[in-house]
């Protein structure tokens, strides 16, 4: 269930993310832990705003120092994108009901909390502490990373497939937020494709242009063809191995 008040946890801002602040998340996780120093490492503003901190704290347990943290947009541009589907708080109730059940690596959840007037804010452990690297969204991927991501896709996917029509707990993966996600892709996605392409620039090969315009134009018929083709799903599950780029 969505919060409709202000949470302590929930900030709209990297000023906001303080000792006080990360204090509180530890405590709910190792309450005799004492957090020393934070520093702010990156901010990255895209759909969402994207920070990484280091935490300094005592704790002989196995608590994460480096912190990946998931706030509402900066950019006004994308948070107006996003509000209305309400991606973010999507993202924060997976986690709080979901995660657990998917059958992927995932991060570990420190904190996910969502909040109807004041937004949503969501820390997980910075992967590269366990020795994996963060990808950026103009990095090249190698076809054996993407078959790779297919895979964990496939595998993630599998986990909901025939359960959200009869099952009232997933019923909202496929509830009225996620069909205004869908209409406004849709709407969207031929300006937003052609955008990105120009400001790929070089990063993309020109000769993906005309395709990828295609199906942005397509997205809505892609999208029906796609739930209304026949699903045959093995018995084995592939034991993919993600490539962590």
């Amino acid at each position: 269930m969505p919060l409709f008040f202000s949470h302590p946890l929930i900030v709209r801002h990297p000023d906001q993310l303080t000792i006080e602040w990360a204090q509180q998340v530890v405590n709910q996780h190792a309450n005799k832990t004492i957090v020393e120093e934070i520093t702010v490492n990156s901010v990255d503003i895209g759909t969402t705003t994207r920070i990484r901190l280091t935490v300094d704290h005592n704790s002989p347990e196995k608590l994460p120092h480096l912190w990946f943290i998931k706030i509402p947009s900066l950019s006004w541009r994308a948070r107006a994108i996003t509000a209305l589907p309400r991606l973010l708080h999507t993202e924060t109730r997976f986690y709080n009901e979901l995660a657990e059940t998917t059958p992927t690596k995932k991060p570990i959840i420190l904190s996910a909390k969502s909040s109807f007037a004041k937004g949503s804010t969501l820390v997980l452990n910075d992967i590269t502490e366990e020795g994996a690297i963060a990808g950026l969204a103009s990095d090249t991927l190698t076809v054996k990373q993407v078959q790779s991501i297919i895979g964990l896709l496939a595998c993630l996917h599998s986990q909901f497939w025939g359960k959200t029509d009869n099952n009232s707990q997933y019923a909202w993966l496929t509830g009225p937020v996620r069909k205004l996600e869908d209409n406004l892709g849709s709407a969207l996605a031929l300006p937003l494709m052609k955008r990105g392409i120009n400001k790929a620039g070089e990063l993309i090969s020109d000769k993906l242009h005309i395709p990828a315009i295609k199906y942005a134009r397509q997205r809505r018929k892609v999208m029906h063809f796609l739930a209304q083709a026949p699903h045959n799903r093995s018995s084995q599950l592939p034991s993919w191995q993600p490539v962590l780029a």
